[in-house]
């Protein structure tokens, strides 16, 4: 049962945003990617582990929740309409056939996703037998937490999680960055825990659960603030990243869902 605090906290997450005011962020975001080299390193990183997570093989790769459309060589999709993306859709309503894909990403979308289980559900509809859902979100660490606590998408780490295998009626605004680890690696190592698997998606397996320091992101304000240290430090700090234990510095996290 929520009490009455969870149930404030709930409506707040759950409350709908305006598309254009998103439109305009998007926006902001393809103006902050195209002048900031240093970020897009970053993500080409990012983009690096993900891709190493992708079986070989004939089917679709589907981005979910694309924005700007970074990701390469992918099927890019979003709820609203851009000229650089491929599909308008929703993640809980995908136009696409019953294993058309090998592989469905979501980067920073698993803490956007109001009903986690009904989205996942959809993506193992349209994966092939191996396919995978590769999940890259926000990892929750003891320090981690005080840096997401200032981000306007809170990390909600006692707010109730709707796992109904039904998608909601709406797509309205939600966003819970605690979300990825309180259901993948709460109660279990982050360097190798295999998560918690609800009955509503039992169609995918967890092969990969890992999360790891990303204080080179962090550090580096993103989109929106000023980078705290040069783009030739890079290669120190994803040094430095790799040799933290995840669950006092982890910030980011990778996880691998097979259709079997």
């Amino acid at each position: 049962m929520r009490s009455r605090g969870e149930d404030a906290e709930h409506r707040e997450t759950a409350r709908p945003r305006d598309l254009a005011t998103h439109a305009d962020q998007i926006e902001q975001n393809r103006t902050a990617w195209q002048s900031r080299p240093l970020l897009r390193d970053i993500y080409a990183g990012f983009h690096r582990r993900i891709a190493a997570a992708i079986p070989e093989g004939d089917g679709a790769v589907i981005e979910l929740g694309s924005g700007i459309g970074s990701f390469p060589d992918a099927v890019l999709t979003d709820v609203l309409v851009s000229q650089w993306l491929d599909v308008a859709c929703s993640a809980y309503r995908l136009p696409f056939r019953n294993g058309a894909a090998r592989a469905v990403v979501l980067f920073d979308v698993f803490h956007h996703l109001a009903r986690p289980a009904a989205a996942l559900r959809e993506c193992a509809r349209v994966l092939k037998p191996g396919g995978r859902v590769i999940i890259f979100d926000v990892y929750v660490s003891v320090t981690s937490f005080l840096v997401y606590q200032l981000h306007p998408e809170r990390v909600r780490w006692r707010a109730p999680i709707d796992l109904s295998p039904e998608p909601p009626e709406r797509d309205d605004y939600y966003a819970a960055q605690g979300n990825a680890t309180r259901l993948f690696f709460r109660g279990s190592d982050p360097s190798t825990g295999r998560g918690i698997l609800h009955a509503p998606w039992r169609g995918l397996t967890p092969v990969k659960a890992e999360a790891f320091s990303a204080w080179h992101y962090l550090l580096s304000g993103g989109f929106s603030k000023p980078g705290l240290y040069p783009r030739r430090a890079l290669p120190l700090l994803r040094w430095i990243d790799e040799h933290l234990p995840a669950r006092l510095f982890g910030g980011r996290c990778l996880v691998v869902l097979e259709k079997r």
